[in-house]
């Protein structure tokens, strides 16, 4: 578990280091290419992978984000989905969307409500949802480096669920428990680095943070054009829920190679 962290505050580093070389660049000039650009975006993501013969594999994962950004507005929707069977034995399956209206109200600040909701099969959490208001800042947007922070309070409901395998690691019983919900806390940041026109560096890391359960999930991404719509990205996701159930691990990490669709305005 220490290495996945170790390789997630690297990520987050990497961010930091080049926002901070991104706005010396800046702070020199070359205001021609800054602003955002109204319009919607359209991306989708998949990658499979399919092993048959002594051990039959499948894996599954895909998502998909649809951006519509006006100079008044930003709505913001995602959806992922992720599945994997090993022989007869299900060994992943997850799902979760978010939805974020955004109202800008000033340069760089904005006005957001966040609501999220998961459905994890093997988190030790039956499903987590949370609402958010909050406000966020752009510190960078050009066409080099993306840089934005948010955060405000939330309202996070789950319901924990203990998992009984047998011996071939199978889950034969899910223990529904009680539903919980309190007060949280909200905080995102992500960021953008364009190396040059063809390759560029995403992180996203999200936390709902409280004394019920802190889910944080870190998302760092390696994308290489290969024409102007289709891309391959590699990606290395870290997801860490503090108070899972006994029997269930905090952290879990996937790594993933997507073929990559992107429509821009």
């Amino acid at each position: 578990m220490r290495a996945r962290t170790l390789c997630a505050v690297w990520g987050l580093l990497v961010a930091v280091n080049y926002a901070q070389a991104a706005r010396a660049a800046d702070a020199a000039g070359s205001s021609a290419d800054t602003g955002p650009k109204y319009g919607t975006t359209i991306t989708g993501q998949a990658g499979i992978l399919a092993a048959r013969g002594n051990t039959d594999t499948t894996a599954v994962n895909a998502k998909a984000e649809y951006i519509h950004n006006t100079r008044a507005n930003t709505d913001d929707f995602e959806f992922e989905w992720l599945y994997s069977k090993s022989g007869d034995i299900l060994d992943a399956e997850r799902w979760a969307t978010t939805l974020q209206h955004n109202w800008n109200i000033a340069a760089g600040f904005y006005l957001y409500v966040d609501v999220h909701y998961e459905d994890d099969l093997f988190s030790g959490f039956a499903y987590q949802a949370s609402a958010s208001p909050g406000v966020g800042y752009t510190i960078l947007d050009n066409s080099k480096t993306k840089l934005s922070v948010q955060i405000g309070p939330a309202y996070q409901r789950l319901q924990p669920e203990i998992l009984t395998k047998n011996p071939a690691g199978e889950v034969v019983q899910r223990t529904k428990l009680p539903e919980e919900d309190g007060i949280a806390a909200d905080a995102k940041l992500k960021f953008e680095y364009n190396f040059n026109q063809s390759t560029r560096l995403t992180e996203t890391l999200s936390t709902i943070a409280s004394s019920l359960n802190t889910e944080l999930d870190n998302s760092l991404a390696l994308q290489v054009k290969m024409s102007n719509r289709l891309s391959l990205s590699l990606g290395y996701t870290v997801r860490y829920n503090s108070n899972p159930p006994v029997g269930t691990v905090t952290t879990d990490t996937q790594t993933t190679l997507n073929l990559v669709y992107t429509q821009k305005p």
